[in-house]
C-alpha cells in the first residue's frame, strides 16, 4: 500500500471531519455551522411583531449578541481547514455607519460585499461600563468630536465603502446620510429590512420610491406625514410587517383619499402618532378597508409617555 500524500504544512490542522466518508455529509455540518454562529440580523417568517420589534433595535444587547457570535466562528475556524474556508464567508455581517467613528464606519470591514446588515444611526444610548460596549459609541458620546473631519468621513463612505456592497446586504436601517446612495435597484435587490425611512425628512425616499427600488421587502419601518394623502403609495408584494409613523392628523374626518396599499401578504400594521395628537381623527377602518385583508386580532392601543400605538394584525 502506498504511503499516505504527506499533508501541507498548516497552523490549522485539517482532522478531515467534514470530509471523512464515515461522518456526516458537508452540507449537514454546514448546517450545524451556521446554526452555531447565527444572529438575528433579520426576523424569520413566522416572528410576531414584538420579536420584529426586538430584532430591529441596534443597541448593547444587539452588539453584545454580534459580539458572542464572531467569538465562537472565530474558535471554530480553529477546528480545521474546511471549517476555517466556510465560516471565513460569514465575516463582516453587521457594519455601524457613523460620521463619528473611525472611517466613517465601525467595526473595520475586510470584505464589503458580505455586509448583511447596514446600521446608520446615530441616537445612540450606552450604559456600559467603564468604557462603552461599541468604539463607536465611545465617539458617539465624546460631544467634541462631532463636527471634526465629518465631511471627509462621509466623502469616504460614499466613495470607498458603499459602491464595494454586493447583493448580500438584505438590511439597511437609519440610512439617512446616504439614502441617495442606497437606493438601486439592482444592487439592493436582495434588501427584505428597511428601518427608520419615510416621508418626514428631507432627501428620505417616497412611499412610491421606496415601491420602486425596494420591491422584495418583507419588513419596513417609514413615515408619511398625513394618512389622508394621495401620494401615499405602499405596493409591496412580499411585505409582512409595516411600521408607519405619522406626524399630522386632520381634526376631523377628511374626504382626501389615503393613497394605494397594495399589500397582500401583510400581517402586522403598527402605526405610532405623537400623544399630542390623539384627540384628532385617525380612521383606521379605512386604512383596513383599503389593504382589504381580513383582520385577526382588532387594533391594539398602547399608549406610551410621548406616543400611541396601534396594532392590527392581520390573517
Amino acid at each position: 500500500m502506498d504511503d499516505p500524500a504527506p499533508k501541507e504544512n498548516s497552523i490549522i490542522p485539517d482532522n478531515g471531519w467534514v470530509h471523512s466518508a464515515n461522518r456526516l455529509p458537508v452540507e449537514v455540518w454546514h448546517k450545524i455551522l451556521r446554526i452555531a454562529i447565527s444572529f438575528p440580523l433579520l426576523p424569520r417568517d413566522d416572528d410576531d411583531h414584538l420579536e420584529c420589534e426586538q430584532i430591529a433595535q441596534f443597541n448593547c444587547e444587539t452588539v453584545a449578541n454580534y459580539k458572542a457570535s464572531e467569538t465562537v466562528r472565530t474558535q471554530l475556524r480553529l477546528v480545521c481547514r474546511s471549517w476555517d474556508h466556510f465560516l471565513e464567508e460569514f465575516s463582516d455581517r453587521l457594519v455601524h455607519l457613523n460620521t463619528a467613528a473611525p472611517d466613517g464606519h465601525w467595526p473595520p470591514v475586510k470584505r464589503r460585499n458580505r455586509v448583511v446588515r447596514i446600521e446608520g444611526i446615530h441616537s445612540l444610548s450606552c450604559n456600559c461600563t467603564p468604557t462603552p460596549c461599541w468604539p463607536c459609541f465611545t465617539d458617539y458620546l465624546d460631544s467634541s468630536t462631532w463636527d471634526l473631519d465629518i465631511a471627509p468621513r462621509i466623502h469616504k463612505v460614499r466613495t470607498e465603502y458603499l459602491p464595494l456592497l454586493g447583493n448580500e446586504c438584505n438590511a439597511i436601517s437609519y440610512p439617512y446620510t446616504w439614502s441617495d446612495q442606497l437606493l438601486d435597484p439592482v444592487r439592493f435587490s436582495c434588501v427584505t429590512f428597511l428601518t427608520r425611512v419615510g416621508d418626514n425628512r428631507s432627501g428620505i425616499p417616497t412611499s412610491a420610491v421606496i415601491s420602486d427600488f425596494y420591491r422584495g421587502l418583507t419588513y419596513l419601518e417609514t413615515s408619511i406625514i398625513t394618512l389622508h394623502d394621495p401620494s401615499n403609495i405602499f405596493r409591496l408584494p412580499h411585505l409582512r410587517y409595516l411600521s408607519i409613523s405619522i406626524s399630522t392628523i386632520e381634526s376631523t374626518a377628511s374626504s382626501v383619499p389615503i393613497g394605494q396599499w397594495d399589500l397582500p401578504v401583510l400581517r402586522y400594521l403598527i402605526l405610532t402618532l405623537p400623544r399630542y395628537m390623539v384627540e384628532g381623527t385617525l380612521d383606521v377602518q379605512l386604512l383596513v378597508d383599503q389593504i382589504g385583508l381580513p383582520v385577526e386580532v382588532y387594533p391594539q392601543i398602547q399608549l406610551f409617555y410621548l406616543f400611541q400605538k396601534t396594532v392590527i394584525s392581520f390573517k
